[in-house]
């Protein structure tokens, strides 16, 4: 029956078992050691041959929209693109054509004669052999920065360095395969028959044009509308034009009405003279009496003596004004004619602004008219100019891509890549002498193992070797320890106990107490 859980190793009982199990731990601890040794002494020289690729930002890492589409481009991470070319190198593949190139019995020549004899031997030799060279080979990230570091170990430098530059040629052959771009002879096809599609439609519309001879609707529609915009500015200015005639024509026809055709031209009378002489005399008189006002009251002697002429010059007009004419002359009234040649002017004005007015309503008419019957033609063209610029863009979208692909093509068969080998393999002159190392290894491997055997055997036993173990076992506190002498119990007509364990510091001679 094994030791109950509860029970907790302390220091005391850590040192406890280490003075009890110490020829185990000493047997098993040397064991391993002396191992260790030995494997030390065989043959582990290692080589390690070492290389260095720069990692570069290039198209094959950005998503590029397809044909037609408008979208961005978007890029990888650096982070990311270091990884994926790792994993490219990283490739079981990659490794096994190294392996065939470089030679199997070069690298492993205990896996040759396997592999000589064939079938699934050859299968298998093939994949031990992939397993240990992935086993020595090293590839990492160099901090901060987009080189990839590989390292190989073999015993032979030369094949160290053979190995890793074949693996980094082949994995170079391997990306161009991986990211070579074999579309230019398809996107050269699609550019030449979306050019001949172009030139059919830039013919059909050019055919079209020479057909309604037009060369843009847009320009054409916006001259009709400017003609006749300008027309009806015209006719509204011929219409105010044709009010105010009209009106003027009514005024001197109603003017006409009231004004006589004919007008007596002079009259002569016997008393012409001297009417003419007591007019004259009259003002005289008026302008002295005036001046005497001007001097004198109205009572005084000399404005009284004007007065009375005045009344005298009077009485003289009037007298002479009642006789009727002696000969009296009628002709045309020069007023009505002016007014009857106006009317006639106005008239004419009237006609020809009224024919002005009928003339420019056909014309718009008409250019509404024009403009309408643009509207299908219109139509017509738009189409045509669609499918044109659609097809131009489909042109221009394939020769770009099919210009893209051939320069890809290009780097491809230059071997131009965005992976440059700043640091090819050579063979290392100083190898790696790992005799230390398994020796510590040895060591390490060795008490660790020596020390589980021990805890392995403790938890075996029955006893209990500490009062503190005791304790912490049964959950009870420890009295008291007595002593144990073997034969004494015997002696006494009692049965002796089992005998304890050898090598304990405690349990020969004493028992706990509970």
């Amino acid at each position: 029956m094994g030791r109950p859980l509860s029970t907790r190793y302390g220091l005391r009982e850590f040192l406890t078992l280490i003075f009890r199990e110490r020829r185990l731990l000493a047997g098993v601890f040397v064991g391993i050691f002396v191992l260790a040794v030995i494997v030390s002494f065989l043959p582990s020289v290692k080589f390690e041959a070492e290389s260095k690729l720069l990692v570069l930002l290039s198209g094959d890492y950005t998503l590029r929209p397809d044909v037609g589409e408008s979208t961005g481009t978007i890029s990888m991470e650096q982070s990311r693109i270091v990884k994926s070319e790792m994993e490219i190198l990283n490739n079981r593949a990659l490794m096994e054509a190294m392996i065939e190139k470089v030679g199997l019995a070069r690298m492993y020549p205990g896996l040759a004669d396997d592999a000589a004899a064939g079938g699934e031997k050859r299968r298998a030799a093939l994949n031990s052999a992939v397993d240990a060279f992935s086993d020595r080979l090293v590839i990492e990230p160099v901090t901060d920065s987009t080189v990839v570091r590989l390292a190989f170990e073999h015993r032979d430098p030369a094949v160290a360095a053979a190995a890793l530059n074949t693996l980094v040629d082949l994995y170079l052959q391997r990306r161009r395969d991986v990211y070579s771009h074999r579309g230019s002879a398809f996107l050269s096809s699609q550019r030449e028959d979306f050019s001949s599609r172009l030139n059919e439609a830039e013919a059909k519309l050019q055919a079209f044009q020479q057909k309604h001879n037009i060369t843009s609707f847009e320009e054409q529609k916006i001259l009709l509308l400017r003609q006749e915009s300008e027309l009806k500015s015209q006719q509204l200015d011929t219409a105010s034009r044709l009010e105010e005639a009209t009106a003027r024509l009514e005024a001197v026809e109603s003017s006409m009405k009231s004004v006589p055709r004919n007008t007596p031209l002079y009259s002569e009378t016997n008393t012409a003279g001297a009417l003419e002489t007591a007019k004259a005399r009259l003002l005289e008189l008026e302008l002295r009496r005036n001046e005497l006002l001007a001097k004198y009251t109205a009572n005084s002697r000399f404005v009284r003596d004007v007065e009375e002429q005045l009344a005298l010059v009077r009485n003289f007009i009037e007298q002479e004004s009642g006789r009727g004419p002696g000969t009296r002359r009628v002709g045309a009234n020069p007023i009505y004619e002016q007014l009857s040649a106006e009317a006639i002017r106005l008239r004419a004005d009237v006609d020809a602004l009224r024919a002005r007015r009928d003339a420019l309503e056909s014309q718009i008419q008409t250019m509404a008219q024009r403009r309408i019957a643009l509207d299908e033609p219109e139509r017509e063209y738009r189409s045509l100019v669609l499918e044109r610029d659609i097809l131009k863009q489909q042109y221009e979208a394939y020769a770009g891509r099919s210009e893209e692909a051939r320069i890809l093509e290009d780097m491809d068969q230059r071997q131009a890549a965005n992976v440059r080998i700043i640091e090819r393999a050579t063979p290392p002159t100083k190898g790696k002498n790992r005799q230390p190392l398994i020796i510590l290894l040895g060591m390490i491997g060795g008490a660790a193992t020596a020390l589980a055997a021990g805890f392995v055997r403790d938890f075996s036993r029955t006893t209990i070797g500490t009062p503190e173990a005791a304790e912490r076992a049964l959950g009870l506190p420890v009295l008291g320890t007595v002593g144990f002498k073997e034969g004494l119990a015997g002696a006494n007509g009692a049965a002796a106990p089992p005998p304890a364990d050898e090598g304990s510091p405690v349990s020969p001679r004493r028992r706990s107490v509970g």
